[in-house]
C-alpha cells in the first residue's frame, strides 16, 4: 500500500498514521519521522550607480529585518552586484559605507522578498561628495498633547546633504517645574505639578548646531464625559433595574447617590453612552467607601468592558436590542479592558498605557464586596476622563498670540494668524486664552506709526 501528497510542515515532526475501513480503525498506530525542510530563501541583489550612471563597487548596505536587528551586510563588488541569501520576507536596507569622493545615501531602501528562488534587484543612486550639511530637521510626533506626568517619546529626523551627521540635541522651554525635563534621547517628562499652559521642546542639529524645530507641546487637564450620560444594557441575570438607587445614579455627577444593587451569580452589568468616540486617559470607579461607609463593602470582584474590538454592532444597535446586556456581559460582545479581583480600595483609578478610544465604557461587578452575609453592590460615581478639547483648543491660540513678540513692521502675518484663529473659537473656549490682552494689545501697537513705537510696549 502507498500514500501520496501527503503534506507535511517545513519544520519537520512525526507523522501518525492510522488504517481506517468503513468508518472503523482497523490497524495500529504507524508514526514516521518527516524530515525538516530547508527554510525558503530567495536572493537580493544590490547594484550602485553615480551621478553619471557608472557602476560602482565599495559600495555596503546594512540589511535589517522587520524587527530592525541586522542580519547581513551587501557589498557592492562588480557589474553583478553584491547578492545575499535571506529566508523570506521584508528587509530594509541602509547605506553604510561608499568609496571616496561620494556622498552616503541616507534614504533606506525595503525589499520583500516572497517567491522562493528568485532574485530580487535594487540599485541605488549614489551621489558625489559634498561637503556636510543639513537643511532641515523634522521632529515627530508634530502637534502633541499631554497632561501633567505624562512622558511623550519624541523622535527627529535629520536632512542634509554629504556626510552629515544625524544627531540632534534636545532642549524643552516654559517648563514651571523642576520635575519636567528632556533626555538626550528625546524622552519628555512632564512634572506631575507642571502648571504651563505649554512647552515648547526643540531638537536642533548637531551638525551645525543651529538649524532647528520647536515642537509645542500642549498641557492640559482631564475632564469627565460620563457626567449624566445614558445608560444601557442593564444585566441582573433576568432581574430589573431597581426603581430606586438604580444604576443612573452612577453618572449622575453626585458621589452621595448610588447604584445599590444584588449582585445574581451572573453578576451585574450596565454600560455608560458616551455620545460619541474619545481617547480615554482614566476611568475612576468610587466605592462605598468613598462616601462613608464600612470600608469592608467596597466592591470586590469588578471590571471595565468596551466594544469588542472589529465587532460592527456598535453601540446604536446595542441602545435598541433588548437583550443587549445579556449579550455583553455574558456571550463575548465586549471585552475587558482591566479586571480587579479583591478589590478594597475606596476609589478605582484605571489609566490605560495608551489612550483608548471608545464611545461607551460597560461595568461588571461579579462579587459585591468582601462581606459574606451581604451581596449588595454600591457604587456611587463612574467618571470617564479624557483630554479637555476645549482647553486644548484655547492654549493652541496661547501659542500663537506668544509668536508675535516685539510688535513691528513684519508683525502683521503673525497678528493676523492668531486672531483668526481666536475669532474660530467658541465662547468657552474664548474665556480660557489667559493671553488675550497680549493680542489687543499688540493689534493696537502695530497701528502706531514706526518712530513712536520705540516708546510703548504692548
Amino acid at each position: 500500500m502507498s500514500i501520496r501528497n501527503i503534506r507535511v510542515t517545513r519544520a519537520g515532526g512525526v507523522l501518525a498514521l492510522q488504517v481506517k475501513r468503513g468508518g472503523k480503525l482497523i490497524s495500529d498506530v504507524y508514526t514516521v519521522d518527516t524530515p525538516a525542510f530547508a527554510e525558503p530563501t530567495a536572493v537580493i541583489a544590490l547594484y550602485a550607480r553615480n551621478e553619471r550612471g557608472e557602476s560602482l563597487t565599495g559600495v555596503r548596505y546594512g540589511v535589517y529585518d522587520e524587527n530592525n536587528q541586522k542580519v547581513v551586510d551587501i557589498s557592492t563588488t562588480s557589474d553583478s552586484g553584491g547578492k545575499a541569501t535571506l529566508p523570506l520576507g521584508r528587509y530594509t536596507l541602509k547605506c553604510e559605507a561608499v568609496p571616496e569622493g561620494y556622498s552616503p545615501n541616507r534614504n533606506p531602501e525595503t525589499c520583500t522578498l516572497r517567491i522562493e528562488g528568485w532574485t530580487y534587484s535594487l540599485t541605488v543612486p549614489i551621489a558625489d561628495y559634498a561637503d556636510p550639511a543639513v537643511s532641515k530637521v523634522t521632529v515627530s510626533p508634530a502637534d502633541p498633547v499631554a497632561i501633567p506626568g505624562d512622558a511623550v517619546a519624541f523622535q527627529a529626523a535629520v536632512t542634509g546633504v554629504g556626510a552629515y551627521s544625524e544627531e540632534v540635541t534636545w532642549s524643552v522651554e516654559g517648563a514651571k517645574s523642576q520635575e519636567t525635563l528632556i533626555t538626550s534621547e528625546g524622552v519628555l517628562t512632564v512634572g506631575a505639578n507642571e502648571t504651563a499652559a505649554y512647552l515648547t521642546v526643540t531638537a536642533t542639529a548637531v551638525q551645525d548646531g543651529a538649524t532647528c524645530r520647536k515642537v509645542h507641546v500642549i498641557l492640559t487637564s482631564l475632564v469627565n464625559v460620563a457626567g449624566n450620560a445614558q445608560t444601557f444594557a442593564y444585566y441582573n441575570d433576568g432581574a430589573s433595574a431597581p426603581a430606586d438607587n438604580g444604576p443612573a445614579n452612577l453618572v449622575d455627577g453626585d458621589k452621595t447617590t448610588k447604584w445599590q444593587d444584588t449582585v445574581s451569580d451572573k453578576g451585574a452589568f450596565v454600560g455608560v453612552n458616551l455620545g460619541r468616540n474619545y481617547d480615554i486617559r482614566a476611568i475612576k470607579l468610587y466605592h462605598a467607601g468613598s462616601a462613608g461607609e464600612d470600608a469592608s463593602l467596597n466592591t470586590a470582584d469588578f471590571r471595565f468592558m468596551k466594544d469588542k474590538e472589529g465587532d460592527n454592532w456598535g453601540v446604536d444597535f446595542w441602545l435598541t436590542w433588548e437583550n443587549s446586556g445579556e449579550f455583553l456581559s455574558q456571550h463575548g460582545y465586549a471585552e475587558t479592558i482591566a479586571s480587579y479581583t479583591g478589590n478594597t480600595e475606596d476609589v478605582t483609578t484605571y489609566v490605560p498605557t495608551q489612550p483608548l478610544e471608545t464611545d461607551a465604557v460597560m461595568l461588571k461587578v461579579e462579587k459585591a464586596n468582601a462581606t459574606a452575609d451581604d451581596n449588595l453592590l454600591r457604587l456611587y460615581e463612574l467618571e470617564v476622563l479624557v483630554t479637555n478639547e476645549d482647553q486644548v483648543a484655547a492654549r493652541r491660540v496661547m501659542v500663537l498670540i506668544d509668536a508675535i513678540g516685539e510688535v513691528t513692521e513684519e508683525s502683521r502675518p503673525a497678528i493676523a494668524a492668531a486672531r483668526e484663529q481666536y475669532d474660530a473659537l467658541t465662547e468657552a473656549q474664548k474665556a480660557l486664552v489667559e493671553n488675550y490682552q497680549t493680542l489687543l494689545d499688540a493689534e493696537k501697537l502695530w497701528t502706531i506709526p514706526p518712530s513712536f513705537r520705540s516708546t510703548m510696549t504692548p
